[in-house]
C-alpha cells in the first residue's frame, strides 16, 4: 500500500502540482515584468514551485527506500529466479530447439541473476 501511495503521490506531482506551479510563477513573473505585480510576488511563487520539486524528490527517495528494502528481504528469490530463466534457455540450446531468441534470454536471464539485489539491477 506503501508503494501506491508513493506511485500516486509521484504522479499527482507530476501531472498536476508541478505545471500549476509553473504557470502561477510564470504568471507572477509576467505580472512584475509588466509593472503589475510585485517582486515577492514572483518569489513566493517561485518558493512554491521549489517546495514542490523538494517534495517530489523526497517522494522519490522514499520510492528508492522501499526498492533498497525489497532487494535487501528478497535477493535470493530474485537471484534464483533469474538463474532459473538462464538455466531452461540454456537446456533448450543444448537440445537444439533454442534459436538466437533463447540464447538471447539465457543471457538476459544469467545478466539478471547476477543483477538482482544489487542498486543497478531490476528488482
Amino acid at each position: 500500500h506503501e508503494w501506491a501511495s508513493h506511485e500516486q503521490r509521484l504522479k499527482r506531482h507530476d501531472e498536476a502540482l508541478l505545471p500549476l506551479a509553473t504557470q502561477r510563477s510564470d504568471a507572477a513573473l509576467a505580472a512584475y515584468r509588466s509593472g503589475s505585480g510585485s517582486l515577492s510576488a514572483v518569489l513566493e511563487a517561485r518558493r512554491q514551485a521549489l517546495e514542490l520539486h523538494m517534495d517530489r524528490l523526497a517522494i522519490e527517495r522514499d520510492i528508492a527506500r522501499l526498492w533498497a528494502q525489497l532487494a535487501f528481504v528478497a535477493p535470493a528469490q530474485e537471484a534464483e529466479a533469474g538463474t532459473a530463466v538462464a538455466a531452461r534457455a540454456t537446456q533448450r540450446a543444448a537440445a537444439g530447439t533454442a534459436g538466437a531468441g533463447a540464447q538471447a534470454g539465457a543471457q538476459a536471464g544469467a545478466q539478471a541473476g547476477t543483477q538482482a539485489g544489487t542498486p543497478g539491477g531490476t528488482p
